[in-house]
């Protein structure tokens, strides 16, 4: 969903079940294989869970805007309407393109 290319981190505290979000510019990745050919052949449930994963990040991303604040500190107005605009990019990427995955898994255009 998205996390392979990240620099935040979420830990999640198994007794209280909170969860601590972490970010840090050294925490990017420098590499991340992405392998489209992989996802054919995953159940349809966890293609459909996955894509809803995404997109429930991109709706917090864009509507939910403390949860984020941490990363959003030193921004300018600039950072900040790209970030918006990345969300809403993404929500539009997973409302056209689920269904599609859905129905013809093989097909990765």
């Amino acid at each position: 969903t998205g996390s392979e290319g990240g620099k935040s981190a979420v830990i999640t505290c198994e007794r209280s079940h909170a969860k601590l979000l972490y970010g840090h510019p050294r925490f990017f990745p420098r590499y991340a294989a992405l392998v489209p050919q992989y996802t054919a052949k995953l159940p349809a449930a966890l293609s459909a869970a996955t894509g809803v994963d995404a997109l429930a990040h991109c709706l917090e991303a864009y509507l939910v805007p403390d949860v984020f604040a941490k990363q959003r500190d030193g921004m300018d107005d600039e950072d900040a309407e790209n970030a918006d605009a990345f969300a809403l990019e993404g929500v539009r990427r997973v409302v056209r393109h689920l269904p599609r995955a859905l129905a013809e898994p093989s097909d990765l255009d």
